[in-house]
């Protein structure tokens, strides 16, 4: 026969992944985070997506007898590439920031860090990552007069060199 004769509910395997996942205690929002750039406090709070970065390290690949490929940790790759996209306002704050740290090649030391309520915004030390000597470039930043209720938001491409 064919069809879903096999088919069946099974709500002890349900209940059984349910009471795991909840006893596995709150998760992590997706909004709860906070980014700082080092000399400029007042930024913080203008933030609003952040990407934690690549943790990793090169794969150095072995090909042994019989062609038989073994892989195994390299280097740490310590710099990398993330997103940020902020709000500005209307002094520019972002924006001079932007401009500052491009003309004058500056590098920034940049955290990200988790701030869960339920911890009133204490970060636990896994979620929480420091960027060093950072070079700040700026996407293209969108105006339209036909979009009456959006807020400018420059996306901002951060090249760390190393973390922790």
């Amino acid at each position: 026969m064919s069809g879903h004769f096999n088919a069946r509910g099974d709500m002890g395997m349900l209940k059984q992944n349910y009471n795991r996942n909840k006893a596995a205690g709150e998760k992590l929002m997706g909004y709860e985070f906070e980014v700082s750039f080092a000399g400029y406090p007042e930024l913080t709070v203008l933030v609003r997506t952040m990407q934690i970065p690549e943790r990793s390290r090169e794969n150095v690949e072995d090909n042994g007898p019989s062609g038989l490929k073994f892989s195994q940790y390299g280097a740490l790759k310590n710099n990398g590439e993330i997103q940020l996209q902020c709000v500005d306002t209307l002094q520019g704050a972002v924006s001079a920031m932007i401009v500052k740290c491009v003309q004058e090649r500056k590098y920034i030391d940049i955290t990200l860090k988790a701030t869960p309520e339920s911890l009133s915004g204490l970060t636990p030390p896994a979620h929480k990552t420091e960027l060093s000597d950072c070079m700040i470039a700026c996407d293209q930043v969108d105006f339209s007069t036909e979009d009456t209720a959006v807020l400018v938001k420059p996306s901002l491409r951060i090249t760390y060199n190393f973390w922790s």
